[in-house]
């Protein structure tokens, strides 16, 4: 660098950051703007330690000048793109990572409705069982009735005829008595008689109500009392936010994210809170 340029190496180092073009321009730059004076023979050049003894070691010098400021030029904006990458490496782990605790908010919401879905389909099953039992056994109480009741009828009608028979035949071989009036207060008592008999050996032999489970409440139906309108209220809750709408309410939820409750306090029950602006 006996001429105040740089070495081979250095160039091919520059021409990484910067073209030949903007070297030359720079240094043309620096030329218009500092010429060459007499009075700056003699002074040292800081790049090469030399003493500047022509206007050619000084032009050597502007080279020199021209060379550090596109370097440190390139070498800034390098930093800058790194810095940059730094940057939108840190946005894109953000980013991931907000995608995941979406997906397990999501993964959770799933997980707990369809255990409310579970839930209210097992309240159902257990209410169709109970229904199911009840129709069985209203009908057997029918075909029962229409067997044995006939009978009763029959058996407390012997009785009271039997009774009656059996208290007349003495009045009316002695005529100590009005017969007609002793045979219907005999029937009378015969008859009841019967009667209790027959109901007390139905009631022994009756089929008895079938055990089932008991239902678990389904739903409870919650009306507000400022409408008094007697009709099924219906409660949509969010599952993302866990809040609940009324079915009317402007901020519903997507249908995918939607979750349907009967009453406010299966709702609450739940885990879900009122909406602000409806206020179910």
């Amino acid at each position: 660098m006996s001429d105040g340029t740089r070495s081979a190496e250095a160039l091919q180092k520059l021409a990484k950051h910067a073209p030949p073009e903007a070297f030359e321009q720079e240094y043309e730059k620096l030329l218009r703007n500092h010429p060459f004076r007499a009075e700056l023979i003699g002074s040292e050049n800081p790049y090469t330690g030399r003493e500047i003894a022509s206007e050619t070691d000084y032009r050597g010098f502007l080279r020199e000048c021209a060379y550090a400021s596109l370097l440190e030029r390139a070498e800034r904006q390098a930093e800058n793109g790194r810095k940059a990458d730094r940057q939108l490496e840190r946005r894109e782990k953000e980013a991931t990572q907000a995608a995941e605790e979406a997906r397990m908010l999501q993964a959770e919401a799933d997980k707990r409705s369809d255990a409310f879905r579970a839930e209210r389909d097992k309240a159902v099953r257990a209410r169709r069982e109970t229904r199911i039992g009840l129709i069985g056994l209203a009908a057997a109480l029918l075909i029962f009735a229409a067997i044995f009741l006939p009978r009763l009828e029959r058996t407390a009608y012997q009785k009271g005829f039997t009774a009656a028979q059996t208290e007349t035949e003495p009045v009316r071989a002695d005529q100590t008595a009005d017969p007609e009036a002793v045979y219907q207060s005999a029937y009378a008592a015969g008859f009841a008689a019967g009667k209790k008999e027959s109901e007390d050996a139905v009631r022994a032999s009756a089929p008895t109500e079938p055990e089932t489970e008991q239902a678990a409440p389904e739903t409870v139906e919650e009306t507000r009392p400022a409408e008094e309108t007697g009709e099924e209220i219906t409660y949509i809750g969010n599952l993302n936010s866990h809040i609940f709408h009324r079915s009317d309410c402007k901020n519903l939820p997507a249908e995918k994210n939607r979750i349907t409750f009967d009453s406010r306090e299966q709702a609450e029950e739940y885990g879900y809170t009122p909406c602000s602006n409806c206020n179910p």
